[in-house]
């Protein structure tokens, strides 16, 4: 689709590649969208990191520019959106050689579960990758490049080559993987496969040019204990079958080390395992007694190790003992060795079944003193009857200790049969018991998505279940840490289902403009616990929403488009969107690659687009433009809608003429509605009338997949000021939408009419507001079934027009409900209605219709959970209408205030309750201090460097964060 010249259009992409942010209030138009690079040839597979301390971003893609042989390009812009390295990008090395980071051991895993590419903490970026062979692209080389602040490349060549196989070996190497440590290295992972493989996890770091290996090893030695018949006796050994490595991830564990979860295959001893390692580094010099056996003594003896600060190690490691034995008599003495395994070189976390694809893990936080690693996969068994179960991800929650000097498992041991010492320390906090399913099984093989951060635990999947064949559920599961006892926590699934929350499905129509497929869900969430979801929807766009009240997406069903699926005329495909967000101020971007129409070439570019108000409570992004559409029949994109999201979703539709895409309903998505289909007629000629009384040149058809079965739906119809235009022109009377109707008609077959036909049984709805929107209106009706819409003047007005309503704490049990009205008709009063499930509304207070605009009400609320508030409005006459639907939950209520900030010293702290854990971190979630409240209220920071933190506060079992600046 690039092979059309648009001069216009490569004069764009130059400019916005040095500009600064194309827009920042979320007006997801495709003009808005930023060129990352307009290269010729393909453009791919993006990726997009952090970068620390400045809050730039990278975005990083393999490049096929070059004689179509794959490189890698990297770009930044810094907070403000500039472009601060060569256009299209720098390369990552000069090797001449191919080069990727998207080829896996396991091909069915989406190469973004993958971490390839972290901050170096001082504005630069380190990343890993594959330099195929210097002559006959079949070994591999695993190299490391150093981009530093100014775009430059630390290490010549092909980068700094971490591996390769000699020339006279046959193994090979594969599999990169890159994450951050705390001391400006990098930890990299990698395979080595032979006859078995070896998971290699080192720790590196760039010193002034030069790659330094600080430390590391084998992290999947694997050993199993055997005992066979001897000539008098059993004796007892140690096989060593090795293990191979089907598929692994690895992750930082917020204390500056690395963890590491792998599918291993036991090669014929064990079968498939889930497996656990982690690469950890000493914090304080410690000396660590272990107690060995002495075979020949057959004493005990002490084994002394001195970690000095830095040092990095395997956490668990192989080891054996042996036990010299004998038997017969002094004429005939049987002498041999027995041999005993203490300890396997991993942590073996499951075993015994089918297998445990797509394996991963995350780290969150708790104020106490331990962190909480999660390890999921997808699990599969063989029954009796040698056939496969369905697939379900299941999670393990595994306690970590926040150590002061080395992990307790390598600190002193005095049991020398065993390995490691398995008794944590004293005080240590608890945490609950959890090996549990996430999802409905499903009858596919798919991967899915794991993310965390703070407390907060997501997880997605997109994954035909029974009963389903070509089209799949999407489904998101929540879960979160939070304090049990005060020396105790629990992981724990909020949403009370082991199914996860059903938040879209696929529809196979047959027909591409209206058929409904997916790509792969994804939830990026920052260091403080706020969540973005984000998902291609195949063929049209990329969709995004925050994540809110556990698995709500608050910017509607599925997500809001971030710009429409046609350009120029045709169909584009945005393929593989990457999020990165900020951790401090609720930005963030999404890249992608696509296939519009840029310059004289062919393949796919990379693009960007800024994201706002993220984790701003209650904010949902403007509309697009109203704008009239092609003479006669259109039919709308479709959504879908599960009613999960509890939020307006837009269904928009696209003008064939001028190009343009206009929404043209908006439904709150709080009933499984399914599939929406939506047919718009548009007059374009003189106002259409029926009787001599005018009606809008626009009339609806919406039929959905599911009927509502009498649940009251919220519906938006909009329209443009000249449609509005033209009714007033021909009836003076219309003074504005509140003089307007809503005739809703039965309709089974969704074919939208041309014109007004009264029908039997149809119906005159008086909206429940109507509003202002970019190039237009919208009336809102409330309605329990969909049919035909058309719109005329009513016979009166309507009794009052919402203006806005609001909703905030006022104290820990109390929440005050403010609403602004305007144009008030015959009211009679307003009735503040309270839910905790959105659904159900019980009366909470009346107050009676006066001539002011603006009322208030403070009503009892439970800081622990949701709580849902609107209006609802009556008339006189016993017309009434309802205000927007408006949230109030724990997350939004302040526990407490700090003050100065910035602060140079002492950090003072107002609460409303009593402060039980205390926890400051950086930008990176690191924990600094673990401080106490002292009787002055206050904490000392004077030992902190210049810079964002975060403080953390617990009270109960509830938690609240604030970003401080210490000057």
């Amino acid at each position: 689709m690039k092979n059309i010249f648009i001069p216009a259009i490569i004069c764009f992409a130059s400019v916005q590649l040095n500009a600064q942010w194309s827009n920042t209030s979320n007006l997801f138009t495709d003009s808005l969208h930023m060129p990352v690079c307009a290269a010729a040839g393909t453009q791919e597979n993006t990726v997009s990191v952090n970068s620390y301390p400045d809050g730039g971003y990278f975005v990083i893609w393999e490049d096929l520019r070059n004689n179509n042989v794959t490189k890698i390009f990297i770009q930044k812009f810094d907070k403000d959106g500039r472009r601060l390295w060569a256009d299209n990008g720098v390369p990552v090395s000069a090797g001449t050689n191919r080069q990727h980071y998207t080829f896996s051991i396991s091909l069915f895993q989406d190469y973004r579960n993958r971490k390839v590419a972290a901050s170096d903490g001082a504005g630069g970026v380190y990343i890993c990758y594959i330099d195929d062979s210097i002559t006959n692209y079949l070994w591999q080389r695993m190299c490391i490049q150093h981009i530093k602040s100014d775009g430059s490349a630390v290490f010549p060549g092909a980068g700094f080559v971490a591996a390769q196989t000699p020339s006279n070996e046959n193994y090979t190497f594969n599999a990169p993987q890159l994450v951050a440590d705390d001391n400006s290295g990098i930890y990299l992972s990698f395979i080595k496969t032979n006859i078995t493989d070896d998971l290699y996890l080192f720790c590196y770091k760039d010193d002034g040019g030069t790659m330094k290996m600080i430390g590391g090893g084998i992290a999947n030695q694997n050993a199993v204990q055997k005992t066979e018949p001897g000539p008098c006796l059993p004796v007892t050994s140690v096989d060593y079958p090795g293990s191979t490595v089907i598929d692994y991830n690895i992750w930082p564990d917020l204390q500056g080390n690395c963890n590491l979860v792998m599918q291993l295959n036991g090669n014929g001893k064990q079968g498939r395992m889930l497996a656990y390692n982690k690469l950890w580094k000493a914090k304080q010099d410690k000396p660590v007694a272990i107690k060995v056996f002495n075979a020949s003594t057959f004493n005990t003896e002490t084994q002394i190790i001195n970690y000095k600060k830095g040092d990095v190690d395997i956490l668990y490691k192989l080891r054996t003992y042996s036990w010299n034995k004998s038997c017969g008599s002094s004429e005939a003495l049987i002498v041999w060795t027995d041999q005993f395994l203490i300890s396997n070189g991993f942590l073996q976390l499951a075993q015994g079944g089918y297998d445990y694809n797509f394996p991963k893990g995350v780290t969150v936080t708790t104020p106490g003193n331990i962190n909480v690693d999660i390890v999921t996969s997808l699990d599969r068994l063989l029954n009796a009857n040698n056939t496969l179960t369905n697939s379900t991800v299941k999670a393990i929650g595994i306690r970590a200790e926040k150590y002061a000097a080395v992990p307790y498992q390598r600190d002193d041991n005095n049991d020398p049969f065993f390995g490691y010492n398995t008794n944590p320390p004293a005080g240590i906090n608890k945490l609950n018991y959890f090996n549990d399913t996430l999802f409905t099984s499903g009858i596919g093989f798919p991967d899915y998505w794991l993310a965390g951060g703070g407390n907060q635990i997501y997880t997605a999947i997109l994954n035909p279940e029974p009963g389903q064949f070509r089209e799949r559920n999407m489904r998101l599961q929540h879960l979160s840490v939070e304090r049990k006892t005060a020396d105790s926590f629990a992981l724990n699934i909020t949403t009370n289902s082991e199914k996860g929350v059903l938040i879209g499905s696929e529809k196979n129509t047959g027909f591409g403009g209206t058929a409904i497929f997916y790509d792969f869900p994804i939830v990026t969430v920052n260091n403080n616990g706020n969540a973005l979801f984000h998902i291609r929807e195949d063929g049209r766009y990329i969709r995004v929403s925050p994540i809110i009240n556990g698995t709500e997406l608050s910017w509607g069903a599925v997500g809001k488009p971030i710009g429409t699926p046609l350009f120029n005329g045709s169909f584009i495909s945005p393929q593989e969107p990457v999020v990165s967000l900020d951790p401090v101020d609720g930005t963030g971007i999404v890249s992608w690659q696509d296939n519009r129409n840029v310059q004289v070439n062919t393949g796919s570019n990379v693009f960007m687009r800024h994201l706002d108000n993220i984790n701003l409570v209650g904010y949902a992004p403007a509309t697009k433009k109203i704008q009239l559409l092609t003479a006669g029949i259109s039919t709308a994109f479709p959504v879908m809608l599960k009613g999960s999201s509890k939020q307006y979703s837009t269904v928009d539709a696209y003008n064939t003429t001028t190009g343009t895409v206009s929404p043209v309903i908006e439904i709150l998505d709080n009933f499984n509605l399914g599939a929406i289909t939506a047919n718009v007629f548009q007059h374009t000629g003189p106002i259409r009338t029926f009787n001599s009384k005018p009606y809008l040149n626009r009339n609806y058809t919406i039929k959905p997949e599911n009927d509502p079965a009498g649940n009251p739906i919220n519906l938006k119809l909009f329209f443009t000021n000249a449609e509005f235009d033209a009714l007033n022109t021909a009836d003076p009377g219309i003074i504005n939408p509140g003089n307007l109707v809503v005739i809703k008609q039965a309709n089974t077959n969704a074919t939208v009419p041309a014109i007004y036909t009264p029908i039997s049984g149809e119906i005159t709805i008086i909206p429940s507001t109507w509003g202002t929107v970019d190039g237009g209106y919208f009336i809102e009706v409330r309605i329990t079934d969909f049919s035909n819409f058309f719109i005329q003047k009513g016979s009166g007005t309507l009794p009052v027009t919402w203006l806005g309503i609001q909703a905030q704490w006022k104290n820990n049990t109390q929440a005050t409900i403010n609403w602004q009205v305007a144009n008030q008709v015959n009211v009679k009063d307003y009735t503040v209605q309270k839910s905790v499930d959105g659904n159900i509304f019980t009366n909470a207070c009346t107050i009676a219709a006066t001539a002011a605009e603006s009322y208030s009400c403070t009503l009892d609320a439970n800081s622990r959970s949701i709580n849902y508030y609107r209006v609802l409005q009556k008339d006189l006459d016993g017309k009434i209408s309802y205000s927007q639907t408006i949230v109030v939950q724990a997350s939004t209520h302040r526990l407490l205030t700090v003050y100065p900030n910035p602060v140079a010293d002492k950090l003072y702290i107002s609460s409303t309750e009593k402060i039980t854990a205390i926890t400051i971190t950086d930008l990176q979630g690191r924990l600094l201090q673990q401080p106490l409240l002292g009787n002055n209220n206050y904490i000392s920071v004077s030992q902190l460097t210049k810079g964002i933190y975060f403080i953390r506060l617990s009270a109960d079992d509830k938690i609240q964060t604030i970003k401080f600046i210490k000057k």
